[in-house]
């Protein structure tokens, strides 16, 4: 039941104990925003705080209902607007990845737009851009990265189509200030991701080995 060093994901939420507290505070920040950091030292568990205890607790606690919410979830890599346009490609009939791409590069509202025409109006979208410090290590090309950063924060504006989280390693902060949009969203609505109390431990360690019927003794 334990996955070492790698991240829980959200078939993982059998397993996944000891952060409680931690999800339901950020569901109750994104019933309030639409852009949201989760913000820590490396290995500190944002990945699977996220995409194993925010994601299961917003499809089960946020309306609408679970199969209501469309939930992608990627890494940036070297290349963060490719790998945009090829979500997009896959989610929304018609589109063709390279021509999107190219959109996005041109357009800062790209996202935004193709959010909001949708075919499926009923759904919510909650995009999760995992290890977003991507941008910075990975992508040499400041042009892409400034579109993609301007894309996915227009997204996300109060009147918008869609919900944005990214996790993000705290040593990659100072990095955010060249961008004063995405600066600004970080310092009004971000969840910094602190170590685990003796208590929280327990559960981490004994729960996942109960799901499986084994206990300590």
């Amino acid at each position: 039941p334990y996955r070492g060093l790698a991240a829980f994901d959200e078939d993982d939420v059998e397993f996944f104990f000891g952060r409680e507290a931690e999800v339901q505070r950020l569901i109750e920040k994104l019933k309030a925003s639409t852009f949201l950091a989760v913000v820590g030292p490396s290995g500190r568990g944002k990945s699977s705080l996220t995409r194993a205890g925010l994601i299961p607790g917003i499809r089960r606690g946020v309306p609408p209902a679970r199969d209501s919410w469309a939930i992608p979830i990627f890494r940036p890599g070297a290349n963060p607007l490719d790998r945009l346009a090829g979500h997009l490609a896959r989610e929304i009939p018609d589109l063709v990845a390279h021509e999107v791409r190219d959109e996005l590069a041109a357009d800062p509202r790209t996202l935004r737009l193709l959010l909001a025409g949708r075919p499926e109006h009923d759904r919510r979208v909650m995009g999760v851009v995992d290890q977003f410090e991507e941008v910075f290590t990975l992508c040499t090309d400041e042009h892409e990265r400034r579109m993609f950063v301007l894309n996915i924060l227009h997204a996300s504006t109060a009147d918008g189509p869609g919900i944005v989280v990214l996790t993000m390693r705290a040593d990659f902060y100072p990095r955010c200030a060249a961008y004063p949009e995405l600066a600004q969203q970080l310092s009004a609505h971000q969840f910094l991701v602190g170590p685990m109390d003796d208590a929280q431990l327990r559960l981490e360690i004994e729960d996942p080995a109960r799901q499986v019927g084994v206990r300590f003794v």
